[in-house]
């Protein structure tokens, strides 16, 4: 019986020292390139982006960016970040609901590319990639498939994706 016993024991905690390198591996910091195989930030077209910022307004604004409006310094922001998945992203979060203070801010970016190689046969056009910070959660889409995700110094990093797009927003600047 103590066999039985000292084995189930030493599966159980085979399985969790398993499953703990498993979370780890999966939360390990990659690069949207490696995140999203056949993506190039470099060939991004385009960007489709919203914000709302409670020092400037409580409407959700949009603006749309394209190569010739200075899209380099945005996608600098994100070229070369690396972003970690949570491994617990199958959990669901259901609805979320803020209570907005002086300073909160929100955020989305959907990011368009011309035939990238999404797959081994086929090429995707469109917004393919998109970011959604809600009040300092980030959520990364890729091809219908959205994680959580969380970066380095995000605070900063957030706060500085969204003064380029304020700064980029021709009705913020004309204020």
């Amino acid at each position: 019986m103590k066999n039985k016993r000292r084995i189930l024991l030493g599966f159980a905690a085979l399985l969790v020292v398993i499953t703990t390198a498993v979370c780890l591996w999966y939360a390990r910091p990659l690069t949207i390139e490696d995140l999203c195989p056949g993506l190039d930030l470099e060939k991004c077209t385009g960007v489709y982006a919203g914000y709302s910022a409670y020092e400037i307004s409580e409407l959700y604004n949009r603006i749309s960016l394209t190569p010739e409006d200075g899209l380099t310094p945005l996608l600098d922001l994100f070229q070369g970040r690396h972003f970690r998945r949570s491994p617990f992203w199958w959990i669901p979060r259901g609805t979320r609901t803020h209570l907005i203070r002086e300073g909160d801010f929100r955020w989305d970016i959907d990011l368009a590319f011309e035939n990238a190689p999404v797959t081994d046969i086929s090429t995707a056009t469109g917004y393919l990639l998109h970011f959604n910070n809600f009040y300092g959660d980030l959520d990364m889409e890729f091809m219908g498939d959205t994680r959580p995700v969380s970066t380095a110094d995000q605070e900063q990093w957030l706060e500085d994706v969204l003064a380029y797009i304020l700064e980029a927003d021709p009705n913020v600047n004309s204020k």
